[in-house]
């Protein structure tokens, strides 16, 4: 059969879905795979068979593609502890058989053996299967296994046991001891017999992709990042400056967005603590490009209205600025209006934004979100920017009414000598409808996605001066 093929791009596409830690782990599985076939490649029986050791590779690292179709909260073995769990664990097998057909566009009955397609569909189905037929889904024993199936699972075993979630002491002799006590039970005996059979040089590939991944790891960035977006200026088609969002990178959720874990942020009263780590952490990034002597560009930062309960917040704002010796008038932080219509009447937030401003911060406000009232409060606020929620901007394009308020907005800020911002700018047609109403800067994917903090100093560096 030559028509409707396996697309590799599509599929690789969707891997990309998964937390890292769940990509890495298909990398090293292939990078397994290959090293078994090295050593069964050249055997009699492999050649008569004809089989295609490349593709059996490739299809070893989709065999964890059906897992960007369960909730992350299942995509790891140990964490499904009931029944229930465990059955929507094992699901992702016949998820990713599912995925491949739909995305692909094809039925892998279609395909007979030695194909690409079938490599993949052994790949997908069999790599929970024992060689003593107490795996999962079907209970194959090495008999009824395939070669891709075989390989998969040793692959998939070896990497579970010598890399993920590994101690940084762990033992890899003792562990190929292990390793070597499965064979004829859950791992096929012959081919793991061949793996094993050099031991010095099967410690000696270990030793390689740990080191490879440990230095990977150095420059893997778990816990609070920072990413950054250009704020655009659309008439002069120009970068005015750039939006910072503070995000979690967790080791097995992956990019968790801050309006998953801000919330919980408040409930626990840990806003203001995460919001000046990540003020500082802001500070440092700006330090680091003035040091190798790059630009000091305006940014823009997200605090939650909570912040504002927390005694001392404000003050240490301000020493943030003073601590880096970061000049007035580079941070500008956003507070939503909806969260600050919902503090206690009792907390001054507006003497707050005033205090911050005078400290030298800009202030701005992310207003026309759901149960937006702050408008009529402008002329009380002291603020530089406002931010038009991307919610409210994707609509102007549309509805005559959202263009008509959108531009009543414009002229209102204009007469107070304030900045309007409109977010979540995808299309052209949404930009060409802000020209039309006169707005000068917008931000969204439009313009570019988001830079991590590396990348963000070395522009600046590339950019070169302060500004």
């Amino acid at each position: 059969m030559t028509g409707n093929r396996i697309s590799r791009s599509k599929l690789n596409t969707e891997l990309k879905k998964l937390p890292l830690p769940v990509q890495e782990h298909c990398r090293r599985c292939k990078l397994i795979a290959n090293y078994l076939l090295e050593k069964i490649k050249c055997e009699d029986w492999f050649l008569d068979l004809k089989l295609n050791a490349e593709h059996i590779a490739s299809a070893v690292y989709l065999h964890d593609i059906g897992k960007t179709q369960i909730p992350r909260d299942n995509l790891y073995a140990e964490h499904n502890v009931t029944k229930a769990k465990q059955n929507v664990y094992r699901a992702h097998i016949s998820a990713g058989v599912d995925l491949v057909e739909s995305l692909c566009d094809i039925k892998f009955a279609d395909f007979g053996d030695k194909k690409f397609e079938t490599y993949v569909y052994q790949a997908i189905t069999e790599h929970h299967e024992n060689a003593d037929g107490c795996g999962f889904p079907n209970r194959l024993n090495s008999n009824k296994m395939s070669l891709t199936g075989k390989i998969t699972a040793i692959a998939d075993t070896v990497d579970n046991m010598f890399f993920v979630g590994a101690a940084a002491d762990r033992d890899f002799g003792e562990l190929t001891d292990k390793l070597a006590q499965m064979s004829g039970n859950e791992l096929d005996a012959d081919l793991l017999g061949i793996m094993l059979a050099d031991r010095e040089a099967f410690l000696g590939f270990v030793e390689y992709i740990d080191t490879r991944y440990k230095n990977k790891r150095k420059v893997d960035n778990y816990g609070l990042q920072l990413h950054f977006t250009p704020i655009r200026n659309i008439i002069e088609n120009v970068n005015r400056e750039y939006l910072c969002e503070y995000v979690i990178n967790d080791p097995f959720y992956g990019i968790v967005k801050p309006d998953v874990f801000l919330p919980v942020a408040d409930m626990s009263s840990q806003s203001s603590r995460l919001t000046l780590i990540a003020i500082e952490r802001l500070c440092l990034m700006l330090d680091r490009a003035r040091e190798r002597g790059g630009s000091m560009a305006p940014v823009t930062i997200r605090i939650q209205a909570a912040c504002f309960e927390a005694k001392r917040f404000v003050a240490e704002a301000l020493k943030l600025l003073d601590k880096y010796h970061i000049k007035d008038n580079v941070i500008c932080l956003v507070v939503d209006e909806k969260g600050l219509t919902e503090l206690d009447e009792e907390i001054d937030y507006a003497a707050a934004f005033a205090m911050l401003r005078e400290g030298g911060y800009r202030m701005a406000v992310n207003c026309m979100s759901e149960s937006s009232t702050l408008l009529s409060s402008l002329d009380t606020l002291q603020i530089d920017y406002l931010y038009i929620n991307a919610v409210y901007t994707h609509k102007v394009a549309i509805n005559a009414n959202t263009y008509g308020v959108a531009s009543g907005v414009l002229d209102i800020a204009h007469n107070l000598h304030v900045s309007v911002v409109f977010l979540g700018v995808d299309t052209h047609a949404i930009e060409r409808t802000l020209l039309k109403m006169r707005a000068r800067y917008a931000a969204g994917e439009l313009y570019g996605f988001p830079m991590r903090e590396q990348e963000m100093v070395s522009m600046l560096v590339a950019d070169g001066g302060d500004a």
